[in-house]
């Protein structure tokens, strides 16, 4: 397995057993963590002028945030399924739509296959 599998599987270990917010509360929560990612951008874009402050995340940062929001929603979500289950499913899921998406965007067909 490698790393990223890994950490997959045991943020989804560790988010199964610990996190104490339902899934709606996560829903929310998501929200707001893609509303952090858009304000940082907007400002690394040049159009928050009116907002005068440090940034602490980078959008990297940022996009970890709400990766983790969403892999404690899916464990949440999900109790009676195992992290290794939800990273099996989430890996399919992520093919299928990045396949779709790349369609979309002109790439290769079924590039990720």
């Amino acid at each position: 397995m490698n790393n990223w599998n890994n950490l997959i599987e045991r943020l989804l270990y560790m988010t199964g057993k610990h996190e104490a917010a339902p899934a709606w509360a996560l829903t929310m929560k998501l929200s707001e963590e893609v509303g952090e990612l858009s304000e940082i951008m907007l400002h690394e874009l040049g159009h928050l002028h009116h907002k005068d402050k440090e940034w602490k995340d980078t959008p990297i940062e940022e996009v970890a945030d709400i990766m983790n929001v969403v892999l404690g929603l899916l464990a949440v979500h999900y109790p009676d399924k195992t992290p290794e289950e939800l990273s099996r499913e989430l890996l399919v899921a992520m093919i299928k739509k990045g396949n779709k998406y790349g369609r979309i965007i002109g790439a290769a067909p079924d590039i990720l296959i």
